[in-house]
Protein backbone atom coordinates (compact mmCIF):
# COMPACT_ATOMS: atom_id res chain seq x y z
CA UNK A 1 0.00 0.00 0.00
CA UNK A 2 1.55 3.30 -1.08
CA UNK A 3 1.50 6.58 0.83
CA UNK A 4 -1.37 8.00 -1.26
CA UNK A 5 -3.61 5.04 -0.41
CA UNK A 6 -2.75 5.34 3.27
CA UNK A 7 -3.50 9.07 3.12
CA UNK A 8 -6.92 8.44 1.58
CA UNK A 9 -7.84 5.73 4.12
CA UNK A 10 -6.77 7.93 7.03
CA UNK A 11 -8.75 10.88 5.66
CA UNK A 12 -11.90 8.75 5.29
CA UNK A 13 -11.61 7.36 8.82
CA UNK A 14 -11.10 10.86 10.24
CA UNK A 15 -14.07 12.19 8.25
CA UNK A 16 -16.42 9.39 9.32
CA UNK A 17 -15.49 9.86 12.98
CA UNK A 18 -15.94 13.62 12.63
CA UNK A 19 -19.43 13.30 11.12
CA UNK A 20 -20.48 10.79 13.80
CA UNK A 21 -19.29 13.08 16.59
CA UNK A 22 -20.89 16.14 14.97
CA UNK A 23 -24.22 14.29 14.78
CA UNK A 24 -23.96 13.28 18.45
CA UNK A 25 -23.12 16.86 19.47
CA UNK A 26 -23.10 17.90 23.11
CA UNK A 27 -20.34 16.67 25.40
CA UNK A 28 -19.39 13.93 22.93
CA UNK A 29 -18.34 16.60 20.48
CA UNK A 30 -16.74 18.57 23.29
CA UNK A 31 -14.63 15.57 24.32
CA UNK A 32 -13.63 15.01 20.69
CA UNK A 33 -12.50 18.63 20.31
CA UNK A 34 -10.59 18.43 23.60
CA UNK A 35 -8.64 15.39 22.37
CA UNK A 36 -7.85 17.17 19.09
CA UNK A 37 -6.86 20.29 21.01
CA UNK A 38 -4.48 18.47 23.34
CA UNK A 39 -2.66 16.69 20.52
CA UNK A 40 -2.67 19.80 18.33
CA UNK A 41 -1.29 21.98 21.11
CA UNK A 42 1.46 19.46 21.80
CA UNK A 43 2.50 19.58 18.13
CA UNK A 44 2.42 23.38 18.14
CA UNK A 45 4.44 23.56 21.36
CA UNK A 46 7.08 21.28 19.84
CA UNK A 47 7.36 23.57 16.82
CA UNK A 48 7.65 26.62 19.07
CA UNK A 49 10.36 24.94 21.16
CA UNK A 50 12.41 24.43 18.00
CA UNK A 51 12.40 28.23 17.60
CA UNK A 52 13.53 28.85 21.19
CA UNK A 53 10.02 29.79 22.29
CA UNK A 54 8.70 28.37 25.56
CA UNK A 55 5.07 29.23 26.22
CA UNK A 56 3.40 28.41 29.50
CA UNK A 57 2.02 24.90 28.99
CA UNK A 58 -0.32 25.21 31.96
CA UNK A 59 -1.84 28.47 30.73
CA UNK A 60 -2.10 27.10 27.19
CA UNK A 61 -3.95 23.95 28.19
CA UNK A 62 -6.20 25.65 30.77
CA UNK A 63 -7.00 28.40 28.29
CA UNK A 64 -7.84 25.92 25.57
CA UNK A 65 -10.06 23.91 27.92
CA UNK A 66 -11.86 27.08 29.03
CA UNK A 67 -12.75 27.99 25.46
CA UNK A 68 -13.89 24.44 24.70
CA UNK A 69 -16.04 24.45 27.85
CA UNK A 70 -17.70 27.71 26.78
CA UNK A 71 -18.34 26.14 23.38
CA UNK A 72 -19.92 23.07 24.97
CA UNK A 73 -22.39 25.15 26.97
CA UNK A 74 -22.94 27.60 24.09
CA UNK A 75 -21.98 30.71 26.07
CA UNK A 76 -20.25 32.74 23.37
CA UNK A 77 -21.17 35.94 25.24
CA UNK A 78 -18.39 35.11 27.72
CA UNK A 79 -15.74 34.73 25.02
CA UNK A 80 -14.49 38.30 25.35
CA UNK A 81 -14.23 38.03 29.14
CA UNK A 82 -12.37 34.71 28.87
CA UNK A 83 -9.96 36.20 26.35
CA UNK A 84 -9.13 39.14 28.64
CA UNK A 85 -8.57 36.74 31.53
CA UNK A 86 -6.23 34.58 29.46
CA UNK A 87 -4.20 37.53 28.15
CA UNK A 88 -3.54 38.58 31.75
CA UNK A 89 -2.88 34.96 32.78
CA UNK A 90 -0.30 34.59 29.99
CA UNK A 91 1.62 37.63 31.21
CA UNK A 92 1.45 36.46 34.84
CA UNK A 93 2.61 32.94 33.99
CA UNK A 94 5.74 34.25 32.26
CA UNK A 95 6.28 37.01 34.83
CA UNK A 96 6.63 34.45 37.63
CA UNK A 97 9.52 32.81 35.81
CA UNK A 98 11.53 35.63 37.34
CA UNK A 99 14.87 36.25 35.65
CA UNK A 100 13.96 33.69 32.96
CA UNK A 101 10.88 35.65 31.92
CA UNK A 102 10.90 36.62 28.23
CA UNK A 103 8.31 38.73 26.44
CA UNK A 104 8.42 36.46 23.38
CA UNK A 105 7.19 33.58 25.54
CA UNK A 106 4.12 35.64 26.41
CA UNK A 107 3.39 36.00 22.71
CA UNK A 108 3.99 32.28 22.17
CA UNK A 109 1.56 31.45 24.99
CA UNK A 110 -1.14 33.63 23.46
CA UNK A 111 -0.52 32.10 20.03
CA UNK A 112 -0.94 28.61 21.47
CA UNK A 113 -4.19 29.46 23.27
CA UNK A 114 -5.73 31.31 20.33
CA UNK A 115 -4.66 28.86 17.62
CA UNK A 116 -5.21 25.70 19.65
CA UNK A 117 -8.25 26.70 21.72
CA UNK A 118 -10.10 29.90 20.84
CA UNK A 119 -10.44 29.33 17.09
CA UNK A 120 -11.38 25.60 17.22
CA UNK A 121 -13.95 26.26 19.96
CA UNK A 122 -16.15 27.88 17.30
CA UNK A 123 -16.89 24.39 16.02
CA UNK A 124 -18.85 23.87 19.24
CA UNK A 125 -20.40 27.33 19.16
CA UNK A 126 -21.66 26.57 15.65
CA UNK A 127 -23.08 23.19 16.66
CA UNK A 128 -24.88 24.77 19.63
CA UNK A 129 -26.14 27.82 17.74
CA UNK A 130 -29.83 28.60 18.27
CA UNK A 131 -30.74 28.70 14.59
CA UNK A 132 -34.05 26.83 14.44
CA UNK A 133 -34.81 23.90 12.16
CA UNK A 134 -35.20 23.15 8.47
CA UNK A 135 -37.39 20.50 6.87
CA UNK A 136 -35.34 17.93 4.96
CA UNK A 137 -37.11 14.98 3.34
CA UNK A 138 -40.04 15.41 5.72
CA UNK A 139 -37.92 15.63 8.88
CA UNK A 140 -37.23 18.71 10.98
CA UNK A 141 -33.45 18.94 11.25
CA UNK A 142 -31.45 21.34 13.38
CA UNK A 143 -29.99 24.13 11.22
CA UNK A 144 -26.97 24.20 13.52
CA UNK A 145 -26.26 20.58 12.63
CA UNK A 146 -26.70 21.43 8.94
CA UNK A 147 -24.28 24.33 9.32
CA UNK A 148 -21.55 22.11 10.76
CA UNK A 149 -22.10 19.33 8.22
CA UNK A 150 -21.99 21.88 5.39
CA UNK A 151 -18.80 23.43 6.74
CA UNK A 152 -17.05 20.07 7.17
CA UNK A 153 -18.23 18.87 3.75
CA UNK A 154 -17.04 22.03 1.99
CA UNK A 155 -13.65 21.97 3.73
CA UNK A 156 -13.26 18.32 2.75
CA UNK A 157 -14.09 19.09 -0.89
CA UNK A 158 -11.59 21.96 -0.92
CA UNK A 159 -8.84 19.71 0.46
CA UNK A 160 -9.58 16.64 -1.65
CA UNK A 161 -10.19 18.35 -4.98
CA UNK A 162 -7.23 20.71 -4.55
CA UNK A 163 -4.96 17.75 -3.76
CA UNK A 164 -6.00 15.49 -6.62
CA UNK A 165 -6.43 18.26 -9.20
CA UNK A 166 -3.03 19.60 -8.22
CA UNK A 167 -1.44 16.16 -8.64
CA UNK A 168 -3.15 15.62 -12.01
CA UNK A 169 -3.17 19.06 -13.63
CA UNK A 170 -0.95 21.27 -11.47
CA UNK A 171 1.73 23.18 -13.35
CA UNK A 172 1.90 26.60 -11.71
CA UNK A 173 3.00 26.88 -8.08
CA UNK A 174 0.59 28.66 -5.76
CA UNK A 175 3.19 29.87 -3.24
CA UNK A 176 6.38 27.89 -3.60
CA UNK A 177 8.24 29.60 -0.75
CA UNK A 178 5.59 28.46 1.72
CA UNK A 179 4.24 25.19 0.28
CA UNK A 180 6.12 23.86 -2.76
CA UNK A 181 3.54 21.20 -3.69
CA UNK A 182 0.43 23.39 -3.86
CA UNK A 183 -0.60 24.66 -7.29
CA UNK A 184 -2.88 27.35 -8.68
CA UNK A 185 -4.75 24.73 -10.70
CA UNK A 186 -5.43 22.68 -7.58
CA UNK A 187 -6.46 25.72 -5.58
CA UNK A 188 -8.92 26.97 -8.20
CA UNK A 189 -10.38 23.48 -8.75
CA UNK A 190 -10.96 23.13 -5.01
CA UNK A 191 -12.58 26.57 -4.86
CA UNK A 192 -14.95 25.95 -7.78
CA UNK A 193 -16.12 22.58 -6.47
CA UNK A 194 -16.59 23.99 -2.96
CA UNK A 195 -18.79 26.82 -4.24
CA UNK A 196 -20.88 24.35 -6.26
CA UNK A 197 -21.35 22.16 -3.16
CA UNK A 198 -22.26 25.22 -1.07
CA UNK A 199 -24.89 26.16 -3.68
CA UNK A 200 -26.35 22.66 -3.51
CA UNK A 201 -26.43 22.42 0.28
CA UNK A 202 -27.43 26.06 0.71
CA UNK A 203 -30.46 25.53 -1.50
CA UNK A 204 -31.63 22.73 0.81
CA UNK A 205 -31.30 25.10 3.78
CA UNK A 206 -33.18 27.92 2.07
CA UNK A 207 -30.18 30.18 1.43
CA UNK A 208 -30.24 32.81 -1.28
CA UNK A 209 -27.77 32.22 -4.12
CA UNK A 210 -25.46 35.04 -3.02
CA UNK A 211 -25.42 33.65 0.52
CA UNK A 212 -24.43 30.18 -0.68
CA UNK A 213 -21.74 31.54 -3.01
CA UNK A 214 -20.38 33.75 -0.23
CA UNK A 215 -20.33 30.80 2.17
CA UNK A 216 -18.48 28.64 -0.34
CA UNK A 217 -15.93 31.38 -1.01
CA UNK A 218 -15.33 32.00 2.69
CA UNK A 219 -14.85 28.31 3.41
CA UNK A 220 -12.49 27.58 0.51
CA UNK A 221 -10.41 30.75 1.04
CA UNK A 222 -9.89 30.27 4.77
CA UNK A 223 -9.43 26.50 4.47
CA UNK A 224 -6.59 27.07 2.02
CA UNK A 225 -5.16 29.94 4.08
CA UNK A 226 -5.20 27.72 7.17
CA UNK A 227 -3.30 25.05 5.24
CA UNK A 228 -0.71 27.60 4.09
CA UNK A 229 -0.29 29.02 7.58
CA UNK A 230 0.44 25.60 9.04
CA UNK A 231 2.90 24.95 6.19
CA UNK A 232 4.60 28.24 7.03
CA UNK A 233 4.95 27.25 10.69
CA UNK A 234 6.37 23.82 9.81
CA UNK A 235 8.81 25.32 7.34
CA UNK A 236 9.99 27.88 9.89
CA UNK A 237 10.37 25.13 12.50
CA UNK A 238 12.29 22.95 10.03
CA UNK A 239 9.72 20.14 10.24
CA UNK A 240 8.24 18.17 7.35
CA UNK A 241 5.17 17.22 9.41
CA UNK A 242 3.76 18.41 12.72
CA UNK A 243 4.19 14.83 14.03
CA UNK A 244 3.67 11.26 12.81
CA UNK A 245 0.43 10.40 14.61
CA UNK A 246 -1.73 10.08 11.48
CA UNK A 247 -0.53 7.63 8.78
CA UNK A 248 -0.10 9.32 5.42
CA UNK A 249 -0.78 12.79 6.80
CA UNK A 250 1.73 13.38 9.56
CA UNK A 251 0.42 15.26 12.54
CA UNK A 252 -3.03 16.20 13.73
CA UNK A 253 -2.42 19.80 12.67
CA UNK A 254 -1.56 18.54 9.18
CA UNK A 255 -5.07 17.04 8.98
CA UNK A 256 -7.00 19.75 10.84
CA UNK A 257 -5.20 22.91 9.67
CA UNK A 258 -7.94 23.72 7.12
CA UNK A 259 -10.54 23.82 9.90
CA UNK A 260 -8.90 26.15 12.41
CA UNK A 261 -9.50 29.50 10.69
CA UNK A 262 -12.51 28.34 8.69
CA UNK A 263 -14.87 27.32 11.49
CA UNK A 264 -14.42 30.64 13.31
CA UNK A 265 -14.98 32.85 10.25
CA UNK A 266 -17.85 30.66 9.02
CA UNK A 267 -19.54 30.82 12.42
CA UNK A 268 -19.73 34.62 12.32
CA UNK A 269 -20.84 34.66 8.70
CA UNK A 270 -23.68 32.25 9.44
CA UNK A 271 -24.68 34.09 12.60
CA UNK A 272 -24.66 37.63 11.21
CA UNK A 273 -25.83 36.87 7.68
CA UNK A 274 -28.19 33.90 8.04
CA UNK A 275 -29.42 33.58 11.63
CA UNK A 276 -29.40 37.20 12.82
CA UNK A 277 -28.87 39.29 9.65
CA UNK A 278 -27.35 42.69 10.27
CA UNK A 279 -28.18 43.97 6.78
Amino acid sequence: MNNKDIRIITAWIFLIITFAIVYAGGWWMGAFIIVLMLFGMKELLNMLHSKDLYPSRTTSYIGGLLFIFLGCIGKIQYLYLATIFLVIAAFMAILFRGKNARIKDVGATLLTVVYGGLLPSHFLFMRNMDAGTVNLAGFDVSLALCFVVTTVSCITVTDVVAYFAGCKFGKHKLWEEVSPKKTIEGSLSGAICTILLALLLGNDMGFQVWQSVSLGLIITIFAQLGDLVESMMKRDAGAKDASDILPGHGGLLDRADSYIFTVAVTYYFLYFVIVNPIF
